[in-house]
C-alpha cells in the first residue's frame, strides 16, 4: 500500500508510522463519528506493515464478540482451527496473542475496530486490556489501536479511563476531510465551487462523496440521494443516531431544537423540561464531540457568557432545512421535482449560511491563508449585545495584538464595491482596545470585481481557489 494513496490523511498516517518506526510498544486511541474514513484509513495502515485488523459486530453479547473475532484471527493467520476454538472469555484470546507476540522478530499492528461494539458497551474489556498491556504486551513489540465510532465511549471509557490513564501514546480524532481531500475523492472531476456545494451539504465526509455520480450534474445527483424515493440521505439521519449515541432519542431531540434556532444551555433545558446540570451538558459535549453541533460566544465575552449552541453537521442542516419535512413524499415516490420546486428556490439565500459554516469548518485554511499559524489567540463570531443575530462572521485575535476581522459571502456573481458600506456598520459595532490593529478581511467564494480590488479596502481578499 503506498503511502501517497492515502486520501487527505497523511499527517494522521506519519504520526502512527513515527510510532511504528519507534522501539517502544504504543498504545492508539481513535475515534470520529460513523462514515467519516477511520476503518479504510486503519486497514490500509495495517496492511501496510502486516498486522492484524478485527472489526466487531454491532449489537452482539460478549460470546458472540469473541466467536467473531476468533473467526477472524483464523481467517488472517489462514489457520482454520482458530474457528472451533469455543473461548468462553477474551483471556482465552489475549493469552492466545502474547503467545503469538513472543515469536514475531518484527514489530506487529493490531487494530481492534469499533472498539465500543467489542466492549459490548462495557469498561470490564478495558480493565482487561490494562492487565494484558502492562504484564505481557507493553514490553513486546506491539502497536495496538482501539479505534471507536461512539466519541463519547471512546473518550470516557477508553481515554479518559482510570484503567488505561497515562497509558495512550496517542489519541487522535479523525475529523472530516478538506476541500482537497474531497476533490481527490471526487478524482478532481468537477470545479472547486462545485466542490464547495456538495460540501455544503455533506460536509467532509468520505462515505458520502462515494455517492457521487461525477458524470452526472450537482442537481442530478442532489436530487437522486436525496429526494428519489429510497434516497440514501433520506433515511440517513436515523441511522446515524441509532448507531451513534446509546441514549440517542435525547440527542434527537436536542438537535431537533437547534435545526429551528441557536440555543443557550438554559433554553435548552426549558424546551426539554430538563436541570441545566452535568447530565444535559454530557449529552451536549456528546453531540460536540462528535462534531454534529458547535457551542458558541461572542469574540466580546470571551466565552464566559451568552454561549449558544448551533448545528454544526452539513447534511443535518440541509436535511431538516429540505428533507425532513418532505419525508412522506418521498417515501411514496413523489419527491421527483422536491430539487427543482423548493430547494433550487432557498438555494441562494441558504448558501450564504452554508458559507459560513464551511469557512468554519475550514478554519485551519484562512489561518493559513492570513499566515497567522501559531498566532491565534481566539476566534469566533461576534455578537452585539443590542442587536439579536450575528453581526461579525468571524473574528481571529493573534498574540501580535492584531484581530482580523472577516465578512464570508458566497454569491454566484463577483462581489461590488457595496459590500464596503454593510462592512463599515459591523466595524462600527466591534468594542475592541484603541491599541489593537485591525485587519479587513473579505472570504469570498467567486471573487470580487476590479472595482472592489481597486479600492484596496480589504486588506485580505481570500476566494474558493485558495482553500484548495
Amino acid at each position: 500500500m503506498a503511502f501517497e494513496k492515502i486520501i487527505d490523511r497523511e499527517n494522521e498516517f506519519e504520526i502512527l508510522e513515527k510510532q511504528y518506526l519507534s522501539k517502544r510498544s504504543g498504545l492508539i486511541a481513535i475515534y470520529g463519528r460513523r462514515r467519516i474514513g477511520k476503518s479504510f484509513f486503519l486497514t490500509k495502515f495495517t496492511l501496510k506493515h502486516q498486522g492484524l485488523y478485527f472489526e466487531a459486530l454491532e449489537a452482539m453479547n460478549t460470546q458472540e464478540q469473541i466467536a467473531h473475532f476468533l473467526i477472524q484471527l483464523s481467517e488472517q493467520l489462514h489457520d482454520p482451527v482458530f474457528k472451533h476454538i469455543k473461548a468462553t472469555s477474551w483471556n482465552v484470546v489475549f493469552d492466545f496473542l502474547t503467545k503469538y507476540l513472543n515469536g514475531l522478530p518484527h514489530k506487529l499492528v493490531i487494530v481492534f475496530d469499533e472498539f465500543q461494539w467489542m466492549a459490548a458497551g462495557q469498561s470490564k474489556l478495558v480493565s482487561l486490556l490494562k492487565f494484558y498491556w502492562d504484564n505481557h504486551w507493553k514490553n513486546k513489540k506491539l502497536q495496538l489501536v482501539l479505534c471507536g465510532s461512539i466519541s463519547s465511549y471512546m473518550i470516557s471509557k477508553v481515554i479518559r479511563s482510570k484503567a488505561l490513564y497515562g497509558r495512550i501514546d496517542i489519541q487522535m480524532r479523525m475529523n472530516p476531510l478538506s476541500p482537497v481531500g474531497i476533490s481527490q475523492i471526487l478524482k478532481n472531476k468537477i470545479s472547486e465551487d462545485e466542490v464547495i456545494k456538495y460540501m455544503f451539504i455533506f460536509g467532509g465526509v468520505p462515505k458520502y462523496f462515494d455517492l457521487v455520480d461525477i458524470k452526472k450534474s450537482f442537481h442530478w445527483n442532489i436530487q437522486q440521494l436525496c429526494f428519489e424515493k429510497d434516497a440514501y440521505f433520506s433515511e440517513e439521519f436515523e441511522k446515524i443516531f441509532y448507531s451513534q449515541f446509546k441514549k440517542h432519542k435525547l440527542h434527537e431531540k436536542i438537535i431537533l431544537l437547534l435545526s429551528k434556532k441557536n440555543l443557550t444551555l438554559e433554553e435548552i433545558a426549558k424546551h426539554l423540561n430538563l436541570s441545566s446540570g452535568g447530565g444535559l451538558q454530557r449529552y451536549l459535549k456528546e453531540l460536540e464531540e462528535a462534531l454534529f453541533i458547535r457551542s458558541h460566544a461572542s469574540i466580546e465575552t470571551k466565552g464566559k457568557k451568552g454561549k449558544k449552541y448551533k448545528l454544526a453537521d452539513e447534511y443535518l442542516i440541509f436535511y431538516f432545512k429540505f428533507i425532513r419535512q418532505n419525508l412522506k413524499l418521498i417515501r411514496a415516490g413523489q419527491g421527483t421535482k422536491i430539487f427543482s420546486e423548493q430547494v433550487y428556490p432557498k438555494w441562494s439565500p441558504w448558501t450564504g449560511i452554508a458559507f459560513e459554516n464551511f469557512c468554519y469548518r475550514n478554519l485551519s485554511k484562512i489561518v493559513s491563508f492570513l499566515e497567522i499559524d501559531g498566532k491565534l489567540t481566539d476566534f469566533g463570531p461576534y455578537f452585539s449585545s443590542k442587536v439579536e443575530g450575528v453581526q461579525v462572521d468571524l473574528v481571529l485575535m493573534t498574540n501580535e495584538n492584531t484581530t482580523y476581522v472577516c465578512e464570508c459571502k458566497y454569491t454566484i456573481n463577483k462581489i461590488d464595491a457595496s459590500v464596503i458600506k454593510d462592512f463599515e456598520k459591523k466595524l462600527a459595532l466591534l468594542k475592541l482596545p484603541r491599541s489593537t490593529s485591525i485587519k479587513k478581511v473579505l472570504i469570498s467564494a467567486n471573487g470580487v470585481t476590479s472595482e472592489l480590488e481597486k479600492s484596496e479596502y480589504f486588506d485580505y481578499i481570500m476566494t474558493a481557489h485558495d482553500f484548495f
